[in-house]
């Protein structure tokens, strides 16, 4: 079965937020390289929606995982969530 990673209204509003603030602080292109290796990364759990660490303390079928300092959460369903 193929997974599809489906992004949350919140956090498309959170990556336009993030996009905006660093291109402001910084540059337009930093803030591009930053925010499309978010979206990379989540695109990626399609692919392998088992990556990461098993975080069931938090909640049953709960992983996290490390983005360079960033820390992503995700459930490994048929329809990930990033």
């Amino acid at each position: 079965m193929t997974s599809s990673v489906v992004f949350t209204p919140e956090a498309e509003e959170q990556l336009v937020d993030l996009y905006r603030y660093i291109a402001a602080a910084g540059s337009p292109e930093a803030a591009a390289r930053y925010t499309d290796s978010i979206v990379t990364f989540c695109e990626e759990l399609a692919a392998f929606p088992y990556q990461g660490r098993a975080r069931d303390d938090i909640r049953p079928g709960f992983d996290s995982s490390a983005t360079g300092d960033e820390w992503s959460s995700h459930s490994p369903l048929p329809r990930t969530l990033c």
